[in-house]
């Protein structure tokens, strides 16, 4: 801790020395340190004196405001002060601490996490991870006051478990990784339940858990921009598991430090979105304005789910309208409406899972179990790609960190100023799921010979907006 000291008087201006959660957990140990009785018969008084003097340091940083990082990094700061705080009780700079604690932590909090109980950095890993930090924070017993960090805790734990598939492993959505983590449900009978948060921009359809593994299913939609922290271009993006297993895989996170594996896994082209802006890797995200969710309205139908959603980035023109239509355990169809203010090509991506290979068909592909048909109202391309390196990274999925695993990833392509595109996820055994068609310009879909969706319309949508709870599917 001193040599560290000594380093920092001659290299002040060196911004990793007093990065945000690195001085939160340096100051926790500092506290530690100097706590511990007899302190000054092992190391001396000069330099006792010289930790104590190091951690006042650490503590005026900390009682600075600004310096207090807004992203999770933040909550490594407080509990730093704090802890600081507790131990230097006659320094001045611990004067008044704790009401600066409770202050900048419920702001933390506020800015962390939706009312519903999402964590705002677009990752259930970091969902998962914040969850167990504040759980561990509150075991210190200096948060008891502070009830808003119970209430946080209590509605994060009840989220957290929605992001989880049904074989207990945690969505791989954005900077997250497929760890296995449990999540109680209440009991249920077998039934199909659905959650829509539309502040932190997801939505949720799965089956109940008392549903047979073998007959399980899960949709996870994501849209949230809250700012550019752990933010992927994954805009209206998913995973899809049906029958005990996933099938359409989102990338998840490989590594921090591989420049050119981030820039993969950050990518549009790395997520089962559309990729409207081919000359930027970020599909525009890292330089437009965080608007909150992209992702509307879940409802329900005669026939299954509707998820829908939409966004625009003015700062290039560009739009992505998107619908999920979802019978679970049979079919998805993605509805998508997109724009650019001039023509280019404009990609529609789907990633399976490592074992599930893709053989072409007439009009999509086949895989092990399930189809991939387009209906599409614009010339378009199809390519499959399967552990590219060269000319670009393409067909990888993240096992977990630095560790990659080959994938099948099935790209649309279209060069237009605009294009409507329905994907048919086909499941069924007997391929009766719905047949897409353009009529004068408008997609028609018809299921079991009657539209569900007309001149563009969705048709049988239930009367209420949103719904929540076991629902038998009905045919």
């Amino acid at each position: 801790m001193l040599d560290w000291a000594s380093f920092e008087a001659t290299h002040a201006n060196d911004p990793e020395l007093w990065n945000d959660m690195g001085s939160g957990l340096r100051a926790a140990k500092l506290a530690y340190l100097i706590s511990q009785p007899g302190l000054e018969e092992q190391v001396g008084g000069k330099r006792r004196d010289a930790l104590i003097l190091l951690a006042r340091r650490h503590l005026a940083r900390l009682r600075d405001r600004t310096f207090i990082g807004d992203s999770n990094h933040g909550l490594f700061q407080v509990h730093g002060a704090m802890a600081l705080i507790k131990t230097l009780t006659d320094a001045p700079e611990a004067e008044g601490g704790e009401a600066y604690i409770e202050g900048v932590f419920d702001d933390l909090l506020d800015r962390q996490f939706s009312p519903e109980g999402v964590h705002l950095e677009h990752s259930p890993g970091y969902q998962h991870f914040v969850l167990k930090t504040l759980e561990r924070l509150r075991h210190s017993g200096w948060y008891e006051s502070m009830g808003h960090v119970t209430d946080v805790i209590d509605r994060a734990r009840y989220s957290l478990r929605w992001f989880v598939f049904p074989d207990g492993l945690l969505s791989r959505i954005g900077d997250s990784s497929p760890v296995k983590t449990p999540a109680k449900w209440w009991p249920r009978p077998p039934g199909v339940m659905g959650q829509l948060y539309d502040k932190a921009g997801y939505a949720i359809i799965r089956t109940t858990a008392a549903t047979p593994a073998p007959s399980s299913s899960m949709l996870l939609v994501t849209g949230g921009h809250h700012s550019n922290v752990h933010k992927h271009a994954d805009d209206l993006s998913f995973e899809l598991f049906e029958r005990g297993r996933l099938i359409v895989v989102d990338s998840g996170k490989y590594s921090y430090s591989r420049k050119a594996w981030r820039d993969f896994t950050d990518s549009a082209a790395a997520h089962n979105s559309v990729d409207l802006i081919p000359e930027r890797l970020d599909n525009g995200v890292r330089a437009s304005r965080p608007v909150g969710s992209a992702v509307h309205e879940l409802r329900t139908a005669q026939w299954g789910w509707v998820v829908e959603g939409g966004f625009e980035r003015p700062e290039f023109g560009v739009s992505h309208h998107r619908r999920f239509l979802y019978r679970p355990g049979e079919w998805l169809v993605l509805i998508d409406k997109v724009a650019r203010p001039e023509r280019a090509q404009m990609t529609a991506w789907l990633h399976l899972a490592p074992d599930l290979e893709a053989a072409p068909t007439e009009d999509g592909w086949r895989f092990p179990g399930g189809t991939v048909t387009y209906a599409v109202d614009q010339p378009s391309e199809r390519r499959r790609y399967r552990g590219q390196e060269i000319p670009k990274i393409q067909g990888w999925m993240a096992g977990g960190y630095h560790h990659r695993t080959p994938n099948d990833a099935l790209a649309l392509a279209v060069t237009a100023d605009q294009m409507e595109l329905a994907t048919i996820v086909d499941l069924t055994p007997d391929g009766s799921a719905p047949v897409g068609t353009f009529e004068g310009g408008a997609l028609t879909l018809t299921w079991r010979g009657r539209p569900i969706v007309e001149q563009g319309r969705v048709l049988d949508l239930s009367p209420s907006q949103t719904f929540w709870g076991p629902r038998p599917l009905t045919s």
